[in-house]
């Protein structure tokens, strides 16, 4: 359903000072949204700070090359920019705005500012969640039709006349191509292939893009990856690919969780699958879920499950350790939710 954009731009008319956050380990949709957003909300003049609950990936710090998105309150980012914003979250904003996601758990600790804060509380997203944070008082603007909050975003400013500032470009094109598997998913329409091209023709670079986040891989991520694909498995006559990335692969190959980000599409490259999931352990004993589906299969009631949410074709969630566990927990939901049990 189309998005009215008209209630928003009194909110956004009314504040001085915009906080801008997302959902824990963001993504690149997640942190090039909230970077074409700061474009646009300071052209209109506002003060904006980006301040996320968990620090962004290096893979996507060229995104960020001035480094003000902070983590909250100060872990990761490791800058006084994002300190300062950290301490001033709280208090010194008129306006909170979530994109990316309108989950109360997936903005970590910062969902308890979201909550108490006497900030008017805006949320722009494209994903449908069980702990939605209307119900605290959010203004919600949600079209879960929408390839990518990156095209929400572009969306909005079209509708309420905002210009596009140069600043907002390659974050926006980022944004809307990670989300679609660079315009291969059925999620892309005639209309997104029209925003890229109005991107490419405003600057924005595909062929840099694409080699700044796929072809700069480091070798403890390959090897990695290597590792996570040598422990594949097959079930449920074929249908679905898995795998589980735990302590000793990370001890044995030097790579870090965020480069597991990819496994679970190269489980569904296998020929006949229909779903795939990866378990990946974290550093803190929880398990961090990533499932794929072909279509068929909707992976984000499989991730509601589990507590967590996104997508019909891509989804995830955190549950509790230990891994081989909660791998066999995920793998029997799957046998169930294909049929094969």
């Amino acid at each position: 359903m189309p998005v009215d954009w008209k209630p928003l731009r009194p909110l956004l008319d009314a504040a001085d000072r915009v906080a801008l956050t997302s959902h824990a380990r963001p993504d690149a949709d997640a942190l090039g949204s909230e970077l074409a957003l700061a474009a646009i909300l300071e052209a209109m003049g506002k003060t904006v700070s980006i301040v996320n609950p968990s620090a962004a990936p290096d893979n996507l710090a060229f995104l960020d090359p001035h480094g003000r998105i902070a983590a909250f309150p100060r872990q990761g980012a490791g800058r006084e920019t994002g300190a300062a914003a950290g301490a001033d979250f709280v208090e010194n904003h008129d306006l909170h705005l979530v994109v990316d996601t309108s989950s109360f758990v997936q903005l970590g600790e910062l969902a308890k500012v979201f909550q108490r804060t006497g900030a008017t509380r805006v949320v722009i997203d494209h994903h449908q969640a069980s702990d939605d944070l209307e119900a605290i008082g959010a203004h919600v603007f949600r079209d879960t039709s929408a390839e990518a909050a990156g095209a929400m975003v572009a969306e909005m400013a079209d509708a309420l006349d905002l210009p596009l500032p140069a600043a907002a470009i390659t974050p926006l094109f980022v944004a809307i191509a990670t989300d679609t598997g660079w315009f291969r998913h059925s999620n892309t329409r005639p209309s997104t292939m029209r925003l890229a091209a109005r991107l490419m023709e405003a600057g924005a670079d595909p062929t840099e893009l694409y080699r700044k986040l796929y072809e700069e891989q480091s070798i403890q991520s390959l090897l990695l990856s290597g590792e996570g694909r040598r422990r594949m498995r097959i079930d449920c006559d074929g249908r679905l690919a898995y795998t589980t990335v735990g302590a000793a692969e990370f001890a044995s190959t030097g790579g870090r969780p965020p480069d597991t980000e990819g496994l679970a599409n190269d489980c569904l490259r296998v020929g006949g699958t229909e779903a795939s999931f990866v378990a990946v352990e974290q550093p803190d004993g929880r398990v961090k879920l990533s499932f794929r589906s072909r279509g068929g299969c909707d992976v984000s009631a499989l991730a509601a499950s589990f507590g967590g949410g996104g997508h019909r074709q891509a989804s995830g969630a955190m549950i509790a350790g230990p891994l081989d566990l909660a791998a066999e927990r995920v793998r029997l939901a799957f046998e169930h939710a294909l049929g094969c049990r």
